[in-house]
């Protein structure tokens, strides 16, 4: 189900479901801020901050695209990093499905089966050649007591978690001093960080009383 409000005399599609693909949280703040209203059929625009949805993260080389541009080609981004021991360390993973066809052959069949995650801790016998170093994702963050947690996701199970403040911290101890990566890595971390500093109930609270005043 599509998550739409109504902005500029447009319909702008927030994301489907509980994931806001399409926007950061400060994406919807200046939007709601800007007149946005509610969407036939939708939620009011404030209540996509009360909780129950996760946001884009705010991923510094996006800071100049607009909301509506998320939609492609890479709606659903990730930002692959090392995976440092003490966070989501012993989460539970999905198992993967694995296809394997014959090679050279075009009419062969496939055969497919379910293995553990590569990256599951558990899995006993370990079905792979070897092991690689571990790596997940951030993908998002949402509204949870009080702040904004950071969502990361295994990126072959695609199995997802949030990180409670000690974690979320030590995510971003790890990796603000790193380097190699395409995007400013310290602003990333910076941004996971600033995201346990925010209370979403000021926010919301101060986008009732300026819209009270608008009206």
């Amino acid at each position: 189900m599509g998550e739409y409000v109504t902005y500029r005399h447009d319909a702008w599609k927030l994301g489907t479901c509980e994931d806001l693909y399409y926007v950061t949280y400060a994406d919807l703040l200046a939007i709601i801020a800007d007149g946005a209203s509610t969407a036939p059929g939708n939620l009011t625009p404030i209540e996509y901050l009360g909780g129950a949805f996760r946001f884009r993260f705010p991923f510094p080389d996006e800071d100049d695209m607009s909301p509506s541009k998320h939609a492609a080609p890479n709606y659903e981004r990730g930002l692959l990093v090392p995976w440092p021991e003490g966070v989501a360390w012993e989460a539970e993973h999905e198992r993967v499905w694995v296809r394997v066809g014959i090679p050279g052959e075009p009419n062969g069949y496939d055969a497919g089966a379910r293995l553990p995650c590569p990256q599951d801790l558990t899995a006993e016998p370990y079905p792979y050649d070897r092991r690689q170093p571990r790596r997940l994702q951030i993908v998002q963050q949402r509204p949870f007591e009080g702040a904004l947690w950071t969502i990361v996701q295994c990126p072959y199970c695609r199995q997802r978690w949030r990180l409670p403040p000690e974690e979320g911290e030590a995510l971003a101890a790890f990796l603000a001093p790193l380097g190699g990566f395409a995007v400013d890595i310290a602003e990333v971390a910076a941004r996971i960080r600033a995201g346990y500093a925010r209370d979403v109930a000021a926010d919301i609270a101060a986008l009732r009383v300026g819209l009270g005043a608008a009206q």
